[in-house]
C-alpha cells in the first residue's frame, strides 16, 4: 500500500506511516522485551503489532477515500495481461532481492572459513551501519521512478532529463555524506553495538574497506530505478546482476585466497566501481537514444 501512495506522488503519507510504525516498534520492544520479560519473542511481537498498525493506518486512508486507488467494488480477479505486465516489470527487483540473499550466504560462509565467528560478527554490525547509510539513497531514489515513468509516457522530455540529472546529483551527494561520516566515526557507531575490543577493531576494518568506493553507490542506484522505470526490462536486469550475481559473488570466492578476511571486505568496493563503471558505460550509450525516441 505504501508504494501505491508513493507511485500517486503522495510521498508524505508513506512517509508518516513509516515513521508511526516504527515509532510504535521503538516503544514496544522495551516494554516487552525489559519490562515484561519476554526476550526475542518479545521483540518479535512488538514489531508485528507495529507493522499491523502501519497497515491499518494505511488501510483507513483508503477506506476515507483520500486515495484515487478506491477499495469499492474491489475484486481479485486475475487478469492475465496485467499479472504479466507485473511479473515482467518486477523480475529485475526480485533478481535484485535474490542476489542479495546469495550474497549474504556467500559472505557467512567465506568468513566462517578464514574468520571465525568474530568475522561473521563482525560482518552482521556492518551490515546494519550499512543499512543505515545508503537508506537515505534509498529513500530518495524511491520517489524518482514515478516521476521519471510519468514524465516519459507524456512525452515529456525536459522534465525526465531535469529529474535524472537531479538524481545523480542528489543521490551522489548523499552518498559521499554518509561514506564521509561512516569512515570518520566508524568505531563510534560499532560501539553501539558492542564493547568488545576485538570486535570493534574488526567491524570498523570491515566497514572502512567496504565503503571504499561508497561515493559511487548512489549513481547505481538511480540507474537500476531509471531503467526499470522506462521498461528497458533488460537493461534494468543486467544493471541489478552486475553487481552483486557477476563481480560480488566470484570475488567473494576468489579473494579470500589471497587475503583472508580482508579478500572478503575487498570483494566489495571492487564490485562496488566495476558496476559504477559498467552503469556509466551503458547510460552513456543508452541515454541519448532512449531520450530521441521520446520525441
Amino acid at each position: 500500500m505504501r508504494n501505491i501512495v508513493i507511485a500517486e506522488g503522495n510521498s508524505k503519507i508513506s512517509m508518516q506511516t513509516l515513521i508511526f510504525s516504527s515509532v510504535v516498534n521503538i516503544i514496544l520492544n522495551p516494554i516487552f522485551v525489559i519490562v515484561l520479560h519476554m526476550g526475542v519473542k518479545g521483540s518479535a511481537i512488538a514489531t508485528v503489532i507495529a507493522q499491523s498498525l502501519g497497515a491499518i493506518w494505511l488501510f483507513i486512508y483508503f477506506i476515507r477515500g483520500k486515495s484515487t486507488f478506491s477499495l469499492q467494488h474491489f475484486s481479485f480477479n486475475i487478469k492475465q495481461h496485467l499479472t504479466s505486465e507485473i511479473l515482467y516489470f518486477g523480475f529485475p527487483t526480485f533478481v535484485l532481492m535474490a542476489a542479495g540473499s546469495s550474497v549474504s550466504v556467500a559472505v557467512n560462509w567465506m568468513l566462517n572459513i578464514h574468520g571465525g565467528s568474530l568475522a561473521i560478527a563482525a560482518y552482521g554490525i556492518t551490515n546494519r551501519i550499512l543499512g543505515f547509510a545508503i537508506m537515505p539513497i534509498n529513500g530518495f531514489t524511491q520517489v524518482m521512478p514515478p516521476i521519471v515513468g510519468y514524465n516519459y509516457g507524456a512525452k515529456n522530455i525536459s522534465r525526465v532529463r531535469s529529474t535524472v540529472k537531479l538524481s545523480f546529483i542528489i543521490a551522489t551527494l548523499m552518498a559521499i555524506i554518509s561514506w564521509v561520516i561512516v569512515e570518520l566515526f566508524a568505531s563510534y557507531f560499532v560501539r553501539i553495538f558492542t564493547s568488545d575490543t576485538l570486535l570493534i577493531q574488526s567491524s570498523s576494518n570491515a566497514i572502512r574497506i567496504i565503503l571504499l568506493c561508497a561515493p559511487t553507490i548512489g549513481i547505481q542506484i538511480v540507474c537500476s530505478g531509471l531503467y526499470q522505470s522506462l521498461g528497458k526490462i533488460k537493461i534494468s536486469l543486467l544493471i541489478s546482476i552486475m553487481r552483486q550475481l557477476v563481480c560480488l559473488i566470484p570475488l567473494l570466492f576468489i579473494l579470500p585466497s589471497f587475503w583472508g578476511v580482508n579478500g572478503v571486505w575487498y570483494a566489495f568496493p571492487i564490485a562496488d566501481l566495476v558496476a559504477f563503471l559498467t552503469n556509466i558505460i551503458i547510460f552513456s550509450k543508452t541515454s541519448k537514444s532512449f531520450l530521441e525516441n521520446m520525441n
